[in-house]
């Protein structure tokens, strides 16, 4: 069997999401891997396009204040089921198909 240093497991807070991170979560702790989890943050289309965005002034402001939110649901999404593996939690801003690419560009690589 290959050995893997690292697995990155892209979140989307779906149901399907959570079945595929506890599954990545078990390959890294069998393998003994770093767990790269990402989630990405699209940016508003426009700002005035959602009710809630009347609350803020700008669409860096909206993106900010999703980003923060997504923080803590991504920390609590994580099982820790081994706690032995390096845990690493990205959230970045962007398209979420050029951003996951970019992010196993360098672990494929490895």
């Amino acid at each position: 069997m290959a050995w893997l240093s690292r697995i990155l497991a892209p979140v989307a807070f779906s149901p399907r999401c959570r079945g595929a991170v506890q599954y990545a979560e078990t390959l890294a702790c069998h393998f003994h891997s770093e767990l790269i989890l990402l989630h990405v943050v699209t940016p508003p289309l426009g700002i005035y396009t959602t009710p809630e965005a009347t609350a803020y002034s700008t669409a860096a402001e909206l993106t900010q204040e999703r980003l923060e939110q997504r923080k803590g649901e991504l920390a609590a999404y994580w099982e820790d089921q081994c706690p032995d593996i390096p845990l690493t939690q990205e959230i970045v801003e962007g398209d979420p198909a050029r951003e996951i690419v970019d992010c196993a560009a360098p672990i494929a690589s490895t």
